[in-house]
């Protein structure tokens, strides 16, 4: 361990996105400053100002806030067609991470600086070198994002993914051992679940039946533009027939693809306190995904660490990111894509209460693991592991 290593008490998380925000990665980028800040001398995130802030949604606590005046063409996304919001996301990426590297050079205060955004590692790695981690949630699809990793990692950039399947796609993009690789797997946020309302009184709210076998989802119903699989969900749950079953959408809106089957409840948007309280009603808990191959690699949901925390059993589908955090112990699994597999391990759950025992357990049991702070202290390990 060098010198400069032990030195990592201030970090510097600069990136493209619009914190605080209601999405899934905005609340990651938040929780995992968070928990950085408890370990920390000094944390600060750095993002531009993307329009007015969500006055409901409360910034990350201990961090210091900085919101850049930056070009923002998002608005525009409603006229123009995609290639084009494409392309002006980069270039206002690009011009993000030339005015966030001028306060740091200014500043010189960060002793690691901490990035979702592939234009802004680009940028600091020229100046900053290894100082500088790119976190990676999808294997760079394209010729020029591959050449732009490569680029980051001439001039030291580190990088860090969030599974180990992708960590290993990565390596071999980069031409180097998966060793040199970081890997922090998201997190979950355990106060969420500690002093639940009466599961019977929310069952009531909810219009449930003590003895109903509920299952849930919870997520959107599209992401990255394309289907997520909720209507392969709500056809399995037709197929499967379980008496007294019921089906609760926690995120989703109804539609003509979810509407058509009895005991199917979409519940649209609810806060993240409120997920937490369905998921203790809950028996067992699904996981969809589109039937693209990149999924198995480079997914890390931050609903399936909820799960877990809820002590659930889980049916997923058989993709190997989930595998690093789920196996047979607690959870189920089916063929991606497959309603009629889905179906059958819906029936399943909902015939053995032995089982469902079994699964939560093991569930509870490894939740622990994948905490936010878990998840902080591995990072602090990477950054100062060279």
């Amino acid at each position: 361990m060098t010198a400069r290593a032990r030195q990592v008490r201030r970090v510097s998380y600069v990136t493209v996105a619009k914190v605080p925000g209601e999405r899934a990665h905005s609340i990651q980028i938040a929780k995992t400053c968070e928990a950085l800040a408890r370990r920390l001398d000094e944390v600060e995130l750095v993002v531009p100002r993307l329009g007015a802030r969500a006055a409901h949604v409360p910034p990350p606590r201990g961090v210091r806030l900085v919101r850049l005046l930056a070009p923002n063409f998002l608005p525009l996304g409603r006229w123009w067609p995609g290639w084009l919001m494409r392309l002006l996301f980069d270039v206002q990426s690009i011009a993000f991470a030339r005015l966030a590297l001028v306060r740091a050079l200014v500043r010189r205060r960060s002793d690691a600086y901490y990035t979702r955004s592939p234009f802004v590692a680009f940028v600091f790695s020229f100046i900053f070198g290894s100082r500088v981690v790119l976190e990676l949630h999808v294997p760079p699809a394209s010729a020029a994002r591959r050449l732009l990793l490569r680029i980051c990692r001439l001039f030291g950039c580190r990088c860090v993914a969030i599974s180990d399947a992708l960590r290993q796609q990565v390596a071999k993009v980069l031409r180097v051992t998966a060793d040199e690789i970081g890997v922090a797997h998201d997190g979950y946020d355990p106060a969420l679940f500690t002093s639940l309302p009466d599961r019977g009184e929310t069952r009531k709210r909810l219009g449930l039946a003590d003895d109903a076998f509920v299952m849930c989802y919870v997520g959107s119903a599209e992401t990255l533009g394309g289907a997520k699989g909720v209507h392969l969900i709500a056809e399995a749950f037709r197929q499967a027939s379980v008496p007294g079953a019921v089906l609760l959408l926690v995120g989703v809106e109804a539609d003509a693809s979810v509407s058509q089957a009895a005991g199917v409840r979409c519940l649209g948007r609810v806060s993240p306190g409120q997920v937490a309280a369905v998921l203790g009603v809950c028996d067992c808990a699904l996981m969809s995904f589109p039937d693209e191959p990149g999924y198995a690699r480079a997914m890390s949901p931050l609903k399936l660490l909820e799960y877990l925390a809820a002590g659930l059993p889980i049916i997923a589908p058989d993709l190997l990111n989930l595998r690093e955090v789920l196996d047979e112990s607690c959870a189920l699994f089916t063929p991606l894509g497959d309603a009629a597999a889905l179906a059958e391990c819906m029936r399943r759950l909902g015939s053995d209460a032995a089982l469902r025992a079994r699964l939560a357990a093991s569930s509870a049991e490894r939740a622990p693991a994948y905490t936010w702070d878990a998840r902080a202290e591995r990072l602090i390990a990477f950054l100062r592991s060279r």
